[in-house]
């Protein structure tokens, strides 16, 4: 029984320095993208819609994460560890065989998820600009409540 207490610790303190490191900016609104693998065709379109629309993501300081059962890409292109991953899958409650976008906003907290399915990316950006961080950013750059300058 002590042998489970210490494994069980050891495990959740894991997890919790893994998500620690991954994905807990407060400078960025986080997307995150979990796939069953990188040629899943709901991955590959979404990824395609993101690197088309470069400029309105980088606009809404948004990061993306891109999360596969074993390991991930993060927005610089590194690695994530696999147990990076399992704590971002069990914090989400993402089984490694689901497809699930997940967006996450600069104080930390879930904004909006889909399953099995790629929403345009102006859902996104609808959403993250209707956020009032958002509205005080878009005013601070001088532009009007559409984003434009």
């Amino acid at each position: 029984m002590k042998h489970f207490f210490s494994t069980f610790f050891l495990l959740s303190l894991i997890m919790q320095t893994a998500f620690a490191q991954v994905g807990d900016s407060r400078n960025y609104r986080t997307l995150y993208i979990f796939s069953p693998d990188q040629r899943n065709d709901l991955y590959y379109q979404l990824n395609r819609r993101l690197q088309s629309e470069s400029e309105e993501v980088v606009e809404r300081d948004l990061v993306v994460y891109r999360l596969f059962p074993e390991e991930g890409i993060d927005p610089e292109d590194g690695n994530i560890t696999s147990n990076e991953v399992l704590a971002l899958r069990e914090k989400f409650k993402v089984a490694p065989g689901d497809f699930a976008v997940i967006l996450v906003g600069k104080d930390g907290y879930r904004k909006m998820r889909w399953d099995n399915k790629v929403k345009p990316l102006q859902v996104v950006f609808d959403k993250i600009d209707a956020m009032p961080m958002r509205r005080r950013e878009m005013r601070e750059r001088g532009m009007d409540d559409d984003g434009k300058k």
